[in-house]
């Protein structure tokens, strides 16, 4: 079972990148800087936005603790970057602002899909499994609706009284 959600890291790089608080060159300028001044860890780039209030506190080190950990981080750490990088050059070239998105359980493999949309430049982020599904922190609310069976989330709705039943299950926010 595969869950698209956000999480608080990813809502606040939407804002950051969204044109919104500062134009969105500048933002998209800024970030690319972040990243090459940065270049041992994304966390170190991240923590200017985490102590400007622009990314949520401890997202330098959940990053590290949850996302680069472990004995595929370097490598992790080194797709995230280059993913960003790309998306970061297309949103610039296209004048787009940048949404990110988890995906958990539709991949073995972590990666990174980047989409250009007509309205934004979207990045998919595969989660491998070892990942939780969702986010309870999240301020952005996100469901799963799909028929159901063995092994449901927890809280599912049943949508309709056919066997099987087609379910709802939040996955993030509060």
């Amino acid at each position: 079972m595969a869950i698209v959600y956000k999480t608080t890291g990813a809502e606040k790089l939407d804002h950051y990148y969204s044109g919104i608080p500062e134009p969105l060159a500048d933002a998209l300028r800024k970030g690319r800087q972040l990243m090459t001044n940065n270049p041992a860890r994304l966390s170190d780039a991240a923590r200017p936005l985490e102590n400007d209030g622009k990314l949520p506190p401890r997202s330098a080190d959940d990053l590290d603790k949850y996302w680069l950990g472990g004995a595929q981080g370097a490598a992790k750490e080194r797709l995230i970057r280059r993913a960003y990088e790309q998306a970061i050059e297309l949103a610039n070239t296209t004048d787009k602002p940048i949404e990110t998105f988890m995906i958990a359980g539709a991949s073995n493999n972590f990666e990174v899909h980047i989409s250009e949309g007509k309205y934004a430049v979207t990045v998919f982020m595969f989660v491998t499994e070892d990942r939780a599904y969702g986010s309870s922190r999240a301020g952005s609310r996100s469901w799963v609706v799909r028929v159901g069976g063995p092994g449901e989330l927890p809280k599912s709705q049943h949508l309709d009284l056919e066997d099987p039943p087609v379910v709802k299950s939040q996955v993030s926010g509060a």
